[in-house]
């Protein structure tokens, strides 16, 4: 299995600090007018630490665009949703070893669950049935559209293949929505969704 690892150094309290060998997982958030947001979590083994003078650093002055003013698509239908959030899932290996310096070996991916929520308005049965989505484990392709209009500044998420979890009742500002759970499977390799910048 050919998996790709990283390494990290960062800056805490007058010390560089290095994590080397390092595997991890991330999670996104979409939320009607605020920016899309990605959270990573890694596990690797720790390295050499030295003290070392903070360095300054050079920021890019790019502004992200809020999630607004894009259609929703699930399964063909125009879904009114307020966020989406999904989730990689990635189960990581940590095999203890009393060979390595910090008592354990090579972290692995070894499985990944691909999943996340959004929360449709409700609507009648005769122009869109969630409840037979979910029943009957249709699969459908979940699209945002692209987000941004500016080259460099611009992303969309495409996922062939949902299927519905659950489908719960909800509320968005008194009105009838629902908060409904989904995985995203493969259709060819490892396609569950895509995430493109441009």
């Amino acid at each position: 299995l050919n998996q790709q690892y990283m390494t990290f150094h960062y800056y805490q309290d007058g010390k560089r600090k290095v994590l080397e060998d390092a595997i991890g997982n991330v999670s996104f958030k979409m939320e009607a007018g605020q920016v899309g947001m990605a959270s990573f979590t890694f596990t690797g083994h720790e390295g050499t630490a030295t003290d070392t003078t903070f360095v300054n650093g050079a920021y890019d002055a790019t502004v992200p665009v809020p999630y607004i003013n894009r259609p929703f698509d699930i399964g063909g239908y125009a879904a009114d949703i307020s966020n989406l959030s999904f989730d990689l899932a990635n189960t990581i290996s940590k095999p203890k070893s009393v060979g390595a310096s910090d008592g354990f070996g090579q972290l692995r991916i070894t499985a990944r669950d691909v999943a996340g929520s959004f929360d449709p308005l409700d609507e009648l049965i005769a122009t869109n049935d969630f409840d037979a989505d979910w029943k009957a484990g249709t699969t459908m392709a979940l699209a945002t559209g692209v987000v941004g209009s500016t080259v460099g500044n611009r992303y969309q998420l495409d996922m062939p293949a949902v299927a519905y979890r659950s489908v719960a009742q909800g509320d968005r500002e008194s009105q009838r929505a629902l908060d409904i759970a989904f995985g995203a499977a493969e259709v060819s390799g490892d396609d569950e969704f895509t995430l493109l910048f441009t």
